[in-house]
């Protein structure tokens, strides 16, 4: 069935415009089609660091960058993907690289209705967090972040950068509270520097 699918999506992108494009699209399909399927019959092989390491080293590339109707089909196939699968970091590459050839509002649209269909979705309301940090709209990334970590309070990540945008806003205390939640559910470097940085702001403020 699998096999069908590949090649029914190279028949359809063989019609999207030149070889080369194509040829781009019909690569990050394949390793999003692998993404949502699982490899090996293991739930822990799936390869979507491979789909954020493939965007990274085609981010400049005008053959993805210059089409907007690629990247949006880029974007709905993440959209598609079964939660527990899907890379948040994936999607928002997708979305800035979307951003950047497209509309801000038709970039947000998709991904607020799915945050809106299933209020359980970390990675929604995460990248739409990210997008408002993007747009420079603290209060609106405070926002979202703050219902990413209600989608899934076990998640490091969404405190991490809930505490980002909380420090963004000026708002110190709260930030570092954010923090020791992302680094009570695990260690991490960046979130320690990041957190030890506000500390060290806070401390200067009351000298």
């Amino acid at each position: 069935m699998r096999a069908l699918l590949v090649i029914a999506l190279a028949s359809l992108l063989s019609s999207c415009g030149p070889a080369e494009s194509d040829s781009v699209d019909l690569q990050f399909t394949r390793l999003v089609l692998r993404m949502k399927d699982g490899v090996a019959g293991g739930s822990d092989a799936f390869v979507t660091p491979d789909v954020k390491t493939f965007l990274d080293a085609h981010a400049s590339d005008p053959a993805l960058t210059s089409d907007r109707d690629r990247l949006s089909r880029m974007r709905d196939h993440l959209l598609a993907a079964r939660s527990t699968e899907l890379i948040p970091e994936n999607l928002a590459v997708v979305s800035r690289l979307l951003s950047q050839v497209g509309d801000a509002v038709a970039v947000r649209e998709p991904i607020e209705r799915a945050a809106a269909a299933d209020s359980t979705r970390f990675a929604p309301p995460y990248v739409l967090g990210r997008l408002a940090q993007d747009a420079g709209d603290r209060d609106g990334a405070i926002g979202w972040f703050t219902r990413a970590c209600v989608a899934a309070p076990e998640r490091p990540d969404g405190y991490a950068r809930l505490g980002d945008a909380l420090a963004d806003a000026g708002r110190f205390d709260e930030a570092l509270l954010a923090y020791e939640g992302s680094l009570a559910r695990a260690l991490d470097a960046d979130v320690v520097r990041a957190r030890d940085a506000v500390k060290a702001m806070v401390a200067g403020t009351a000298k």
